[in-house]
């Protein structure tokens, strides 16, 4: 077992993302492809997951411009669906990490009881 005190754990943190950071902005880093084959079998298997999904680039592409334009967010219900049946799954723990307005998010939770956010 490895302890460290708080202070190393946030300044070795800190460090790393912004080598990261500075890394990216460079260009010198490449997200890799996910690999459904292998991540597949994994999801199956697993007892328990915790699931952390980016909810309006991920499960949805939100335009921006829309929300200026007092049209509201545009959510689709295909994006709520996919959030509501991953949390229906008992080994799943889903949380939808989002910039929208809290009462967007409010409408959200509404239809999806099971899910967290961030």
């Amino acid at each position: 077992m490895v302890t460290q005190t708080a202070q190393a754990f946030v300044t070795s943190c800190l460090t790393r993302c912004l080598r990261v950071n500075i890394e990216h902005q460079q260009g010198d880093t490449q997200v890799a492809s996910l690999d459904v084959a292998l991540l597949l079998p994994r999801y199956r298997h697993s007892e328990r997951r915790l699931l952390l999904i980016d909810f309006e680039d991920t499960l949805w592409e939100r335009n921006p411009r829309r929300q200026h334009e007092g049209k509201g967010e545009g959510i689709p219900t295909e994006a709520i669906e996919v959030a509501k049946r991953l949390s229906e799954d008992s080994r799943n723990e889903v949380w939808l990490l989002s910039g929208l307005p809290v009462r967007t998010l409010d409408d959200v939770a509404k239809r999806t009881p099971k899910v967290g956010f961030v």
